[in-house]
């Protein structure tokens, strides 16, 4: 059986500032006059709402080839939070859609068909505050981030020409020593995805490195947790100084990623040493999701993590 496939949240943080002027920022609560981020958020999130005849419409992105749309009735308003699920996709080829198991050609996509997945996206625009906060979801290789940022600041260029966006990955210093230096690491995972090592190994052959990998982990017992020595090393590599291989070694076996799980202020956190530095920012929520019965995960099992990673940010 395939492994599950990777689902994924990455934070980010919104600034708004004149177009030429990097130092000094306005309150997300209060630019051009009195205006709110999170009133301007909402009403174009909103439009994202295809209704023929109407004035709302499916944001085409004809230079990238992509589409987004706004999932009926998903759109929630709480507090200072924007959340929803939009659809998202790519267009623009002719292909066949075949059954997997007989070959058969199903339907043709044509040129103007776009095949969308849905994807968690939510803001958060708090008040008296230069910084707000987008959380956006990737399946697989696949994510809206793009789409989402574009088509927003896109709309908000349009709407505030005097005034520059800025949309880049969350970086909280103070976030990343929280989890390491507080977070009560429970496994850490070394991963292997060569598939001659993963085969030779087991001593069985055809196991294909796309589909399968090799872990070896250290877990602790109910009640314990590893000692946070552990966790000192990869803070102490931030810079990358040392190969990842390096900071522990395991005879008579070479593995190329290093993860942890680890539990703060109650919340699990999956944590891939190799982004290192955007701790506080990229979250692996594989094994946290819950999937529906399109096999997709669930708005609401999404939604719980996302809002308490906002809380740990909120109190970072």
């Amino acid at each position: 059986m395939a492994s599950q496939a990777s689902v994924t949240l990455s934070v980010y943080e919104i600034r708004l500032r004149k177009p030429r002027q990097k130092e000094e920022y306005y309150k997300v609560n209060d630019f051009c006059n009195g205006t709110d981020l999170l009133t301007f958020l909402q009403t174009t999130i909103a439009n994202w709402a295809y209704q023929p005849s109407k004035d709302k419409s499916i944001v085409v992105d004809k230079d990238k080839q992509k589409v987004v749309r706004l999932v009926p009735k998903t759109m929630k308003i709480v507090g200072r939070n924007v959340m929803s699920m939009i659809e998202t996709g790519d267009y623009g080829v002719i292909s066949n859609i075949i059954d997997t198991e007989t070959g058969e050609i199903k339907y043709i996509k044509r040129e103007k068909d776009a095949d969308v997945l849905p994807f968690f996206i939510m803001f958060y625009v708090p008040q008296n505050s230069t910084s707000a906060i987008m959380i956006s979801q990737r399946y697989k290789q696949f994510g809206a981030t793009s789409i989402v940022v574009d088509s927003v600041r896109k709309e908000f260029m349009a709407k505030h020409p005097d005034v520059y966006m800025e949309i880049d990955s969350l970086k909280s210093p103070t976030l990343s020593d929280k989890y390491l230096s507080s977070g009560r690491l429970k496994r850490i995972t070394f991963k292997c995805f060569d598939s001659k090592i993963l085969n030779s190994s087991m001593n069985i052959e055809a196991l294909n490195s796309n589909e399968y990998t090799l872990e070896y982990s250290i877990v602790s017992r109910r009640g314990k947790t590893i000692p946070a020595t552990l966790l000192n090393m990869f803070r102490l590599n931030r810079d990358s100084s040392k190969n990842i291989a390096q900071l522990i070694k395991i005879p008579y076996y070479e593995y190329d990623e290093i993860s942890f799980n680890l539990s703060l202020n109650g919340h699990p956190r999956t944590l891939k040493v190799s982004d290192i530095e955007s701790l506080g920012s990229f979250f692996d929520i594989t094994k946290d999701i819950q999937l529906g019965e399109n096999r997709l995960p669930t708005y609401d099992s999404i939604q719980a993590i996302a809002l308490s990673i906002l809380d740990d940010i909120k109190n970072s």
